[in-house]
């Protein structure tokens, strides 16, 4: 447990480095290589912080979180619920990127983003499935003027 501890604290670092504040969160997907053991022998093995810390949370929420750890846990910015929700600015700012790139690459953009699409970002973005969102919050009548305004603007289509 220390060990895969003190390599979320220099995730942490790592995020924070910058100045930026830390989320409270490590994607699911996250490995990192661990070299020694805790005996400090050499082994090399990759391990996945993110599910680690998943497992941390599921192990709170079930009460069986040894409270020495929770707080260590807690010290350093952990969340024990995330909601990833990306702002729908960002999300438009990937658009229009996609739809400059379709342009430079094309010199056409036929308004459409494939459903299954995702950014090159870290972690990606499911653009082609915010689209379709945005498509359907439009024929219900759901999407402010606003949205509606700037997604006419870059071109993309409705249907």
């Amino acid at each position: 447990w220390r060990q895969m501890f003190r390599e979320l604290e220099m995730y942490v670092r790592e995020q924070t480095k910058d100045g930026r504040p830390w989320d409270g969160n490590v994607p699911t997907k996250y490995k990192i290589q661990v070299n020694t053991t805790a005996g400090g022998g050499k082994i090399g093995e990759e391990k996945s912080l993110g599910r680690w810390v998943n497992r941390q949370r599921t192990i709170f929420q079930e009460g069986k979180l040894k409270k020495d750890r929770q707080m260590d846990l807690e010290r350093i910015g952990l969340k024990w619920s995330v909601l990833v929700i990306t702002p729908w600015s960002t999300m438009y700012g990937s658009l229009c990127a996609y739809a400059r790139e379709k342009w430079r690459q094309n010199g056409i953009w036929d308004g459409s983003v494939p459903a299954n699409y995702k950014t090159l970002s870290n972690p990606p973005l499911n653009l082609g499935r915010w689209v379709n969102r945005q498509r359907s919050a439009h024929a219900e009548g759901r999407l402010t003027d606003e949205f509606v305004r700037k997604l006419k603007a870059v071109g993309l289509k409705w249907a």
